[in-house]
């Protein structure tokens, strides 16, 4: 089975800017903001908003979509996952299942929620000292190195037993 993403590395990155400008009408048809309010927020004529909306740019800024989702009380997360489909033959996970799971699980904010005590890894005791990751970006704070050094790219999910 091919998917259509699978031509090229701008048809996925079309295909995820499709899929959060959907769901970002759709929070805006939920919410009572007027597109002239949005379009105020966004410092944006009313006119070029209804443009992102009808027609997505195919490659936006980040900075851009989390201006668009903060300005409708929302946020934005990039997540990078394993599915099985090196070959991109199924395309992307639609966002709404990865929504819909992380509501399932109570929202958690961070890994700690899955860190597992009797890890004995330093990261996770760290982990579980400091409370959570947002206590990092809220109080500027920094792993200690020790932690920082002891973990590579992929050992913050198993430290969590993710």
């Amino acid at each position: 089975m091919n998917h259509w993403t699978q031509e090229s590395a701008k048809d996925f990155a079309y295909n995820l800017s499709l899929d959060f400008f959907t769901q970002l009408q759709d929070r805006f048809e939920e919410s009572e903001m007027l597109r002239k309010e949005f379009a105020e927020q966004l410092d944006l004529s009313p006119g070029r908003v209804s443009q992102i909306f009808n027609d997505p740019p195919p490659n936006p800024k980040i900075d851009s979509l989390v201006r668009y989702a903060l300005a409708l009380g929302i946020k934005v997360s990039i997540v990078a996952y394993d599915d099985a489909d090196p070959r991109n033959d199924k395309g992307p996970v639609f966002s709404g299942v990865i929504a819909k799971c992380w509501e399932q699980l109570g929202k958690p904010r961070d890994l700690s929620a899955f860190a597992r005590v009797d890890s004995g890894l330093q990261s996770v005791n760290w982990l579980e000292s400091e409370c959570s990751f947002n206590a990092l970006g809220s109080q500027k704070k920094k792993p200690p190195k020790a932690a920082q050094q002891e973990l590579g790219s992929g050992d913050l999910n198993k430290a969590a037993g993710l």
